[in-house]
């Protein structure tokens, strides 16, 4: 394949992320605009109406999240009770940069519980 025709994949490759940027803005936008008239927005749960030949449904949420550094501190001084920690769900996540850095008898005990696969490539293109 030319240098030419490579760089013309790259250029139709980076007009879709663009485009895909753009459409996924319009989309949020459209969503937001069609829950908010079918249904408000101080809902939780999933809600269904008709309108004209279609069911609409709409599925609010609330998002959890901790304040990791309040948090940590609360469980190091014995704040909560075992009920409390109970609710807490734990979730082991790999440090790459320590893991790269141990020992090789470290390193394979890690390994019996690593599950490694390929993730999805990158793809950064800027001017020359």
């Amino acid at each position: 394949m030319s240098e030419l025709a490579l760089e013309a994949r790259i250029e139709a490759q980076q007009r879709l992320v663009d485009r895909i940027k753009e459409l996924q803005k319009e989309e949020k936008e459209l969503r937001a605009g069609i829950l908010e008239e079918c249904f408000g927005m101080d809902t939780v749960g999933t809600v269904k109406t008709q309108v004209g030949n279609v069911i609409v449904t709409g599925e609010y949420g609330l998002t959890y999240k901790f304040n990791q550094e309040a948090l940590d501190e609360a469980i190091q001084q014995g704040a909560l009770s075992e009920n409390a920690l109970n609710g807490i769900r734990v979730k082991y996540e790999l440090d790459k940069k320590v893991y790269d850095q141990l020992n090789e008898e470290d390193t394979e005990a890690l390994n019996e519980f690593l599950t490694i696969t390929p993730s999805l490539p990158s793809l950064k293109v800027k001017a020359a």
